[in-house]
């Protein structure tokens, strides 16, 4: 990565936050932590890159973090939180054409390391700090399975090794590899739900796919091996689906926890092929907890009750809200309770967060949303007119901060109100070109106030 020389320039905040992930990556290459060798298998190599940028892309967000006193814990349990439910290429905006039209597998495979590794990171952060991320890079995982289930990484739970099978009569094998649980619930992304393809392959223990060359015709088959018999069963279902993305399945056969799939050849063979695989004796590997006593929690998954709009109110069973929406405000619960509207006059953000209250959270905040207009490509000649200026709000005090953007005067202020004790705080963002919008803030602030606090702060900061 290279960084211009020019002092009165200041590093735009999406190139900051880049430099800081490289620079963590410097500080592993420092401490030899680069030393791992890569295994020869896609899954391997997928497991082990999650790591080393998991640790990078989570240190990026605590560099973000830094002035909002964020505790590193809570950064790492908002990164976990939801990861397991939802295929990784829907959890994160993709601006480049290229990857978010490229099919799932290749989107999932990419980003995989960085969302993946930083939930798994964040796994070993809630429990034993940087101190147990040191004793992963000792002990590598060594699947995906273990990046997706800390809890597997942490019982020492290895892969089963599938043996190659015996090819047929005039074929050669050509390639073999273990793809692992992360490509196989996304190549069962292009014919089944998101949901239905998690949960079809959460019960890797291992797998195998090889090549076989006859001629110029070429035979694939694949084994996995599950936890249960239900477990394969719902992966051999999976499997036999077919769309315009996967037209032919070939023949898929289960037998006990083991399922294998083989296609390309006349049905005869891949039968055969097919049975005589799934006879073959499995290799069980020795087993060693890389932690010592530590357990780890599984990566939590969306709360049994989610939040949902009904009649003009936002219900939230798990952080016990029920919050009346103003005419024209959006919502989400992704990282709290947010509330936003944008209109051609005015934007107005409120946002319950997880960070913690600190003196100065104000002026923190304002300094953001003036670096990050000025960044945005819609907002590149945005220009801050003064300094900050204390101003009164309906919250209390606040800190203001005028702009000018294409000629046009616009103004941006911030409240920060420290709720449950300041181990949680309410913000409130509001940027306007016409100052009669201020009464979309007040009637926000309106539906705030009918928030049962006492329980909302039990549920959440638990």
């Amino acid at each position: 990565m290279y960084v211009l020389d020019d002092p009165p320039r200041r590093l735009p905040f999406a190139e900051e936050r880049v430099l800081a992930h490289e620079c963590i990556h410097a500080l592993q290459d420092q401490n030899g932590l680069f030393s791992v060798r890569f295994p020869g298998s896609t899954d391997g190599m997928l497991a082990q890159q999650a790591l080393i940028e998991g640790d990078a892309t989570l240190g990026e967000l605590l560099y973000e973090e830094r002035n909002w006193h964020t505790p590193i814990r809570r950064v790492a349990d908002r990164v976990m939180r939801g990861f397991a439910m939802e295929p990784i290429s829907r959890q994160i905006f993709v601006r480049n054409p290229a990857l978010a039209n490229a099919p799932a597998v290749q989107k999932e495979v990419l980003l995989f390391p960085y969302r993946g590794g930083a939930a798994f990171v964040g796994a070993l952060l809630s429990v034993g700090g940087y101190g147990l991320v040191a004793k992963a890079f000792a002990a590598p995982p060594v699947s995906t399975a273990q990046v997706l289930h800390p809890e597997r990484y942490a019982r020492g739970e290895l892969p089963l090794s599938i043996p190659e099978p015996a090819p047929p009569p005039g074929f050669v094998a050509a390639q073999s590899d273990v793809l692992g649980e992360l490509v196989t619930r996304s190549l069962l992304l292009r014919c089944n739900k998101a949901l239905d393809s998690i949960k079809a392959a959460e019960g890797w223990r291992g797998d195998r796919v090889v090549s076989l060359h006859q001629g110029g015709s070429t035979l694939t088959a694949q084994q996995w091996v599950l936890e249960t018999e239900l477990d394969a069963r719902e992966l051999a279902v999976a499997l036999e689906k077919t769309c315009p993305l996967a037209p032919s399945t070939g023949i898929v056969i289960q037998k006990g926890t083991r399922v294998a799939a083989v296609r390309g050849g006349a049905e005869s063979v891949e039968t055969s092929l097919a049975e005589t695989w799934l006879a073959v004796p499995l290799l069980t590997p020795e087993t060693a907890r890389p932690l010592g006593e530590v357990d780890l929690k599984p990566i939590a998954a969306q709360p049994d009750e989610p939040s949902y709009l009904t009649d003009g109110w936002l219900r939230y069973p798990a952080a016990g809200v029920e919050l009346r929406i103003p005419p024209g405000f959006k919502w989400s619960t992704r990282a709290g309770v947010e509330l936003t509207d944008g209109g051609l006059d005015a934007t107005t953000s409120l946002r319950i967060t997880l960070s913690q209250y600190f003196p100065g959270a104000t002026e923190q905040i304002l300094l953001g949303v003036s670096r990050a207009m000025a960044s945005a490509i819609s907002y590149s000649n945005v220009v801050r007119i003064g300094d900050p200026y204390a101003i009164k709000t309906e919250l209390g005090d606040a800190m203001a901060q005028d702009f000018e953007h294409d000629g046009t005067m616009c103004s941006g202020r911030v409240v920060a109100v420290p709720l449950c004790r300041g181990e949680i705080m309410l913000s409130v963002v509001q940027t306007w070109t016409d100052t009669s919008s201020a009464n979309k803030l007040k009637r926000a602030v309106e539906s705030l106030e009918e928030i049962p606090f006492s329980t909302y702060c039990d549920r959440l900061t638990r």
